[in-house]
């Protein structure tokens, strides 16, 4: 949907969906006490949305994104709970947004916070002002790793040099002048010795 406000989704049951089914450009959405299962993406904002709350969602067996907040504000994503999906949580470019008291369980990358320069310097009109990745915190998630390679519990990421980002562009976000910040999430890991966490490209 585009542009629409106060959309209610709840209680439903959402499986095999194609890839598109994201709302954009709205304020004041509530999901809760959905699930989904067997399909593409789970729930997706993508761009220009504001005061949005998703809780109490449960995701299983999910291709792509299970929760994708995207170039949106003021989002409140809590107590969901992921089964298997190859990205549990991704926040991209958004801004004072909470992800809280979540479960994300075997997903090749739990939790990724993401950098699309492009978006920096969009000239259209927005309606929540400039568009950046500011302010987000990721606290008091329960995170349990999959098995697969190259998984990533946690990730700062940034689209690339092609895409505009350029060293001075993301220097403020490596250094956490952003305020983008992880605290107290509990994390289960396969094995020790891994490289489960990567920001700016270097992983430990």
């Amino acid at each position: 949907g585009i542009g629409a406000n106060f959309i209610l989704l709840e209680n439903n049951e959402f499986h095999h969906n194609v890839l598109e089914q994201k709302i954009l450009e709205g304020h004041g959405h509530r999901v809760r006490n959905n699930w989904y299962h067997d399909t593409k993406v789970g729930t997706w904002f993508d761009g220009d949305n504001s005061d949005v709350i998703i809780e109490d969602n449960l995701y299983d067996n999910i291709e792509f994104e299970a929760l994708f907040y995207e170039i949106s504000e003021l989002g409140t994503i809590r107590r969901n709970v992921v089964n298997t999906a190859e990205t549990c949580m991704f926040l991209s470019t958004s801004k004072n947004t909470q992800v809280y008291d979540n479960e994300f369980n075997s997903c090749w990358r739990a939790v990724t916070v993401f950098l699309q320069c492009a978006a920096l310097v969009d000239p259209n009109p927005h309606q929540i002002g400039p568009w950046d990745l500011t302010g987000n915190t990721i606290t008091n998630n329960t995170i349990r790793m999959g098995t697969r390679a190259g998984s990533r519990a946690s990730a700062l990421t940034d689209a690339g040099v092609g895409q505009g980002c350029d060293a001075a562009t993301v220097a403020p976000y490596y250094s956490n002048a952003k305020n983008n910040n992880w605290v107290g999430n509990h994390y289960y890991m396969q094995a020790l010795g891994g490289t489960e966490w990567e920001w700016n490209n270097l992983t430990r």
